[in-house]
């Protein structure tokens, strides 16, 4: 896309980039009382913690990518997710099962080692030229794509349900709005590496949208009859239970698609 108006030029390569910003920011925070409630409770239960590594490891490509075409729009954000999916990381660590620490830290080993590998293709064996951006950048992609797997079992299981308890209508917009104002920016950048995820980020946030209309949340109409169950039973036993609302929203941070490069 070229601009060639100084309003173009500000609009996409400064408004919009600024905006995604904050939307990303927006979007990381999502599992903030989540991950506070498993602080609160020493425990994860059914939470899958794996898609803070993928987040964790997606921010990290990002930021290298973004020192390597020397765009500090694409660097910020993503630093910010680093640090964010660290704290989500090392908070939730300490209170998952033995294999599922095991996992995690084979996954972040790993990750690890295949952008330490990018990094010196890109840095030093290409002297950061086109053959070496392609290379980091398809580590990117590649990393992406994992991050992009983790929340599609969930979108299955939504399908067969048809309930969208788990999906957070404010994060599907702004997942949304973010992936479109970054693909505008990938788009004056010329960037493939930047349009292409955002733009399926894009679609993918369009899909969630979708199936919000399609097949509209039973959360809030199942949720009366249940807490008035537990309350007659607990009454009952002389001890009154209730229904923590974090519980029953435990699989939103899944589907947040975090695509901000």
């Amino acid at each position: 896309m070229q601009c060639e108006t100084i309003v173009c030029k500000v609009v996409l390569g400064h408004v919009f980039p600024l905006c995604g910003m904050l939307t990303n920011l927006f979007i990381l925070l999502a599992p903030w009382k989540v991950v506070q409630q498993t602080l609160k409770t020493k425990q994860t239960g059914t939470i899958s913690t794996i898609p803070y590594v993928f987040l964790m490891m997606n921010s990290l490509t990002w930021v290298i990518y973004g020192f390597a075409i020397k765009d500090y729009y694409v660097t910020i954000p993503n630093l910010q997710g680093y640090l964010i999916a660290n704290y989500y990381n090392f908070t939730t660590f300490p209170y998952l099962s033995e294999s599922r620490q095991y996992l995690t830290i084979n996954l972040i080993l790993s990750f690890l080692s295949l952008i330490f590998i990018g990094g010196i293709v890109d840095f030093i064996v290409f002297n950061n030229d086109t053959t070496g951006r392609l290379i980091l950048g398809s580590i990117c992609l590649f990393i992406l794509s994992l991050f992009y797997l983790s929340p599609l079992s969930e979108i299955l299981n939504i399908i067969r349900t048809k309930n969208c308890a788990s999906i957070n209508p404010k994060l599907a917009f702004a997942v949304v709005i973010n992936s479109a104002l970054w693909c505008s920016y990938g788009s004056l950048l010329g960037d493939w590496f930047i349009i292409g995820p955002n733009g399926f980020g894009f679609l993918l946030g369009l899909f969630q949208v979708f199936l919000l209309i399609v097949y509209p949340s039973t959360l809030e109409k199942e949720a009366m009859p249940i807490n008035a169950d537990l309350e007659l039973k607990g009454s009952a036993s002389g001890d009154t239970q209730s229904i923590d609302p974090l519980e029953t929203e435990h699989h939103r941070e899944d589907m947040i698609i975090s695509i901000n490069k």
